[in-house]
């Protein structure tokens, strides 16, 4: 923190400009106790304030193991996708972001086959297991985005493209995850699935008198 606010710079004689360095400085450290501690961790707490001191002091901090996740909890519960998103946290093989956060979910197992899957077949996998499990969520990237033509339902078109990049960091696996759904009796209610309609360019003058519609996804027009 020295090298924000030493003598001589421009900042340090800004009274506005370090207090917003201050209070960024602080807010990411609440937020990194936060994921030491529990996710859910109130920033004001005792354990949140004894973690930033430790920080700040070179000291040291101790937390008791977490407890087990439940079978009702998924990667969206507890802020753990909001804490971790902009991570920066690296593995040797994409899958092992996979590997290394989804088993303290009870609902998943690896696949046995994993070490001879790419990325993508393991995702589709995580994919599966959460949907039968209770847990289903939108892929950033959908198949219905780079192959609508295999797509034979509306279940297929919400399925993981097999074309998503192998991410680089714990924050780009997370960036694959647009949200949860919502389920009744396992089957997801309430969608609209968008898909391609042939459009036909009409002249001003053609407008005159006539009336547009749309029907069975064309756009026409009938005097």
């Amino acid at each position: 923190m020295g090298g924000v606010f030493k003598e001589g710079s421009k900042r340090h004689h800004d009274p506005f400009s370090m207090q917003t360095e201050f209070q960024r400085v602080m807010d990411s450290l609440e937020i990194l106790a936060g994921s030491f501690f529990e996710p859910s961790l109130d920033p004001s707490s005792t354990n949140s304030v004894d973690f930033v001191k430790a920080y700040l002091n070179n000291g040291t901090v101790t937390r008791d193991p977490p407890p087990s996740r439940s079978w009702e909890e998924d990667i969206f519960s507890k802020s753990f996708k909001e804490n971790h998103r902009a991570s920066e946290r690296s593995a040797t093989m994409p899958r092992d972001y996979i590997f290394a956060t989804m088993p303290q979910f009870p609902w998943y197992q690896n696949s046995a086959e994993a070490k001879n899957m790419t990325f993508n077949e393991i995702f589709a996998d995580f994919y599966q297991q959460a949907k039968t499990s209770g847990h289903t969520f939108i892929c950033r990237i959908t198949k219905s985005m780079t192959d609508l033509k295999s797509c034979t339902s509306y279940a297929d078109a919400w399925e993981p493209s097999d074309r998503v990049w192998d991410p680089t960091t714990l924050g780009d696996f997370l960036k694959l995850f647009a949200g949860k759904l919502p389920q009744q009796d396992g089957v997801v209610p309430n969608l609209l699935i968008a898909h391609k309609i042939s459009v036909k360019e009409i002249e001003e003058h053609d407008l005159i008198d006539e009336n547009i519609t749309v029907a069975s996804g064309d756009l026409h027009t009938r005097s």
